[in-house]
C-alpha cells in the first residue's frame, strides 16, 4: 500500500502549484490514504477543487488564514462523523471550513458578500452557516439545491 505522501504527490500532479493559500495536504486533512485514492479513483477530485478555487479568492479577498475542516469523505468516515447518507461530501461536492483571525459575524457577513458578487458562485448551490461549531459548509449544486441558497443554523445568539 502506498503511504499518504505518495498519494498526495499524485494528487499535486494534477493541481501543479495552483493554489497560493491551500497544500493538498490541508484539503485532505481528515482524509486517510484509502480516502484519497477513492476520491481520485472515483473522478471527485475536479468537483472538490472547484469549492478550493471559491476558497483561493475568499482567502485572497480577507487576508485572514482560512482552514479546511473537511472536505471529501468516504462512506464509514461519513458514518464515524455522523453525516447525513445523502452527504455532499460522499462525492466531493462538499467542503467545511473556518476563518482565523475574525468573529464568526464577520464572516458571516463578509463571505454572502463575496458570494454574491464571486464569479466563482456559477455551479454553487449550498452555503450553510453553523453558528454554534463556527464553521461554514460550503457546497455545489445538486437537485435538491440547483440555485445558490443561504441557511443558517445553531444558536445565533454570542456569535463572537
Amino acid at each position: 500500500m502506498m503511504k499518504k505522501l505518495n498519494v498526495l504527490k499524485i494528487v499535486k500532479i494534477k493541481v501543479m502549484n495552483k493554489y497560493i493559500y491551500f497544500t493538498i495536504s490541508e484539503i485532505f486533512r481528515t482524509c486517510n490514504n484509502d480516502e484519497i485514492l477513492q476520491c481520485i479513483s472515483n473522478n471527485y477530485l475536479d468537483r472538490l477543487l472547484l469549492l478550493v478555487d471559491v476558497l483561493e479568492a475568499f482567502r485572497e479577498e480577507i487576508g485572514c488564514p482560512i482552514y479546511v475542516t473537511s472536505s471529501f469523505r468516504s462512506p464509514e468516515h461519513n458514518e464515524r462523523v455522523g453525516g447525513s447518507s445523502t452527504s455532499q461530501h460522499l462525492c466531493g461536492e462538499a467542503i467545511d471550513f473556518v476563518v482565523a483571525g475574525l468573529f464568526f459575524d464577520d464572516v458571516v457577513c463578509r463571505f454572502k458578500s463575496f458570494i454574491k458578487k464571486c464569479s466563482l458562485r456559477e455551479g454553487l448551490g449550498q452555503v450553510i452557516f453553523y453558528y454554534d461549531k463556527k464553521f461554514i459548509h460550503l457546497a455545489l449544486s445538486a437537485p435538491s439545491h440547483p440555485k445558490l441558497q443561504f441557511y443558517e443554523k445553531g444558536n445565533f445568539k454570542d456569535n463572537h
